[in-house]
This record gives C-alpha cells, sequence and structure tokens, in this order.
C-alpha cells in the first residue's frame, strides 16, 4: 500500500502565502498581508507606496500595520462595473477614526469604499451612494475586526464579525481603478493600524458563507495535505510537520 493524501484546513494563520483553497479559487484579489503585499490569486505583488508600512506579529499572527502615510496598491485596475462583488478584511485601529478614512478602495465616486464612517463606526458604499448611512461596528483601539462589504445587485450589505449590521440601496460600481489598501487608490484619506488578509471576489457572498468565514477564517487557504504511511512503508521516525495544520496528530510506528 502506498500514500495516502489527506486533505485538510489551517487552523492557525499560515506564516507563507498559500494558494487560495479550491472554494476560494475564484479570488480576483486574495492576500495574507503579512510580511508583503502578495496577492496570491494571480502571484503579483501590491506596489508599495511612500513610507510607514510594517510587518508586525499579534495574538493571531502576522499582520501589516499602516501609520496613516503609506499605502499598497493592486499591481492593475480591477474591473467590478457592473459586477456584484465581495471585498473584506480583518483591520486593528490604532485610533477611532472619526472621519472618511480607507483600509481598501478604489474610490468613492463610482467605486468601493470600506473603511470608516464620521462618526468612528465602519462603512461601505458603491457608486457614490450616501455617506453615513451603511455604517455599524464601533471601532475599538486595538480591536481587530473582521469588515466584509456584499454588493448583490442592488444592495450594499455591510459585514461586521459576521453579523450583517446594515444594507443600503445601491446600483453596480461604474468605475475600473486600481485597489488601494491602507488608504484611497491614490493614496489618500489613510488608514492608521492593522490591516490582514484581505479578499475580493466577483460574486456575492452568503450571510451563511460569511459567518463561516468569521468563524474559520483560514479556510480560504490551501493547507498542505496530510501524508499517511502503510505501515510496511512508513518511515521510521514521525515528523511533526506532517500533521501540522491538523485538529489531530497522528503517530506512526514501524
Amino acid at each position: 500500500m502506498g500514500v495516502i493524501q489527506l486533505q485538510q484546513r489551517h487552523i492557525t494563520q499560515p506564516q507563507y502565502s498559500p494558494p487560495p483553497s479550491p472554494e476560494y479559487a475564484d479570488a480576483v484579489i486574495l492576500s495574507p498581508l503579512q510580511i508583503d503585499g502578495r496577492n496570491i490569486a494571480n502571484s503579483n505583488h501590491f506596489s508599495p507606496f511612500l513610507s510607514g508600512i510594517t510587518s508586525i506579529v499579534r495574538d493571531h499572527g502576522r499582520a501589516t500595520n499602516f501609520s496613516s502615510t503609506g499605502y499598497y496598491r493592486s499591481d492593475k485596475a480591477i474591473d467590478p462595473i457592473g459586477k456584484k462583488f465581495t471585498i473584506f478584511a480583518w483591520v486593528r485601529p490604532s485610533k477611532v477614526h472619526n472621519s472618511y478614512f480607507r483600509f481598501l478602495s478604489t474610490g468613492y465616486t463610482g467605486g468601493i469604499y470600506l473603511g470608516s464612517d464620521s462618526s468612528g463606526k465602519y462603512m461601505f458604499t458603491v457608486n457614490s451612494s450616501a455617506l453615513d448611512v451603511n455604517v455599524g461596528g464601533q471601532q475599538v483601539v486595538g480591536k481587530r475586526d473582521f469588515v466584509l462589504g456584499v454588493f448583490d445587485g442592488s444592495s450594499a450589505i455591510l459585514y461586521v464579525n459576521g453579523r450583517e449590521v446594515s444594507r443600503q440601496a445601491a446600483t453596480a460600481a461604474t468605475t475600473s481603478q486600481y485597489l488601494g489598501v491602507g488608504a484611497d487608490y491614490d493614496g489618500d484619506s489613510n488608514w492608521s493600524g492593522d490591516v490582514d488578509t484581505i479578499g475580493l471576489f466577483y460574486r456575492a457572498f452568503s450571510a451563511g458563507e460569511v459567518l463561516a468565514l468569521y468563524v474559520d477564517p483560514w479556510q480560504i487557504f490551501k493547507a498542505p495535505a496530510r501524508r499517511l504511511w502503510a505501515t510496511s512503508a512508513a518511515p521510521s521516525s514521525f515528523n511533526p510537520a506532517w500533521a501540522r495544520n491538523s485538529n489531530v496528530m497522528i503517530g506512526m510506528t514501524r
């Protein structure tokens, strides 16, 4: 009997840039955003602008910290024109943003805006929809939140930590533009704090999928397969790396 390979999932933040899991292979942008701006959806990198971008270690793992000056921008323009989409990021504000600061944005006018409102809440707009309406989830300094926006064709829906907190009627984006990370696409309205694990998909996630992703965020990345050897084919010693990212520790004997 030969080697048996069982697919598994990450149970902690992967400390490298794995490919998307099969369920999320349709990602337009997907980045752990830990050490650099690698977009694993197409193996390219976001372009860094200015200083003030640092890799930082937190309780959950690594993140990118933006100090209100630097930002990343996608390597090419994205095209959400006329499309349904889902966009998200894990964020940890270093201050309460009481104005229109962005952590993911292609521009407010005609585009996508995921950031803050004028009262320290999170806000999501599509195609110039009214400001300070589609808001929720009070920002807390040092608290990590999962902020996600869905445009389903007629509504912009804002989720914070897996729960729908607001929605407003909206029309589809009308502009194709670069995606800014930690600021608007042109470097304005900079975010202060951490950003990690960002994604963009040209489909509308269901409420159940959003909640599942909040509860098990690392499922979005493909983990290496777990290998099982038959007794006659087993190695002479056990390597813990074989069972990494698994809930079960596998013992091997000759």
